[in-house]
């Protein structure tokens, strides 16, 4: 199965349960509230990806690009994708907003303010591609971000480890793990959502080798990204008994626009600049237990 086709197939699974559980709820409309976190998360995830594939133009801000309502057609895409009625489209505009709301908040897209359904699309980043010569592997100075939603795998599991060690994670098969390369640092990043944890940085290591194939383990909340998960970073990072927030992220304006901030739905793994990751080690600096030093510090 091709990725837009996958992604589609995921989309339409979310509408139809949408749907059915409006229907159920008496309600006219379809709305977040009738979507589980993950599913609305999906949702959200798989539609900046495609308005990120659409045609547009220059946006006035920079590096972004103007997708006209014409171009966007998302309602469309979504009937297109669950093979939805008319009527049922029109059951749709509420979540759209939604939708667009939470990227709008997350600095992805913005709205057009003329009233118009035009939208404003950050761009995806990605590494160079191997034409462009060696800087296609990520900059041994910079680091790599590992996300863990606590949507998609259970917190609690990786933190009750007892050795307090992680030594395998979920990455998409891409250009981006096949440069994952020995020693270069790498960090363990909880999303937003865990009740126990606030987001950020959660734990420090390095690569311990090149990527390898497996299976999901018992871990996973989401059944659709487990099976997807077929290959593993092989690292060794020390969980942190208190991290570097979101928050202190957010205030330092040398990590205010990191990857794992500006896409926080982006895939596994996020790169960091040489620049941003020695911001975070002097961050990490005052909340790293005495044995555990940021690597090359």
């Amino acid at each position: 199965m091709k990725a837009d086709d996958s992604r589609a197939a995921d989309v339409a699974g979310v509408l139809r349960d949408g749907l059915e559980a409006a229907r159920q709820a008496g309600d006219k409309s379809v709305q977040a509230t009738h979507l589980s976190t993950e599913q609305f998360d999906t949702l959200a995830a798989s539609t900046l990806t495609y308005l990120r594939s659409r045609p547009g133009r220059p946006s006035p801000i920079e590096g972004w690009s103007l997708v006209s309502a014409r171009s966007a057609r998302l309602l469309s895409w979504w009937v297109e994708a669950a093979g939805l009625t008319e009527a049922e489209r029109r059951r749709l505009g509420s979540l759209r907003h939604e939708v667009y709301d939470v990227l709008a908040e997350q600095n992805l897209i913005e709205t057009d303010p003329g009233g118009t359904a035009a939208v404003h699309v950050s761009p995806a980043q990605t590494l160079p591609s191997e034409d462009a010569g060696p800087e296609h592997v990520a900059d041994p100075a910079g680091a790599w971000i590992l996300k863990l939603s606590p949507h998609v795998y259970d917190v609690n599991r990786v933190f009750a480890a007892p050795d307090r060690q992680v030594r395998l994670w979920s990455v998409e098969h891409d250009e981006r793990s096949a440069s994952m390369k020995l020693g270069q640092a790498v960090y363990l990043w909880v999303s937003e959502g865990d009740p126990f944890r606030e987001a950020g940085v959660w734990g420090v290591g390095w690569i311990a080798g090149p990527c390898i194939g497996g299976i999901a383990d018992e871990g996973w909340l989401d059944h659709e990204a487990a099976r997807r998960a077929e290959l593993f970073a092989v690292v060794e990072i020390t969980l942190l008994d208190s991290p570097v927030s979101r928050e202190t992220f957010l205030d330092d304006v040398r990590l205010a626009d990191a990857e794992v901030i500006r896409d926080p739905y982006g895939p596994n793994p996020c790169v960091m600049s040489s620049s941003e990751a020695e911001a975070l080690a002097e961050h990490l600096s005052s909340v790293l237990a005495p044995s555990v030093h940021p690597v090359g510090a």
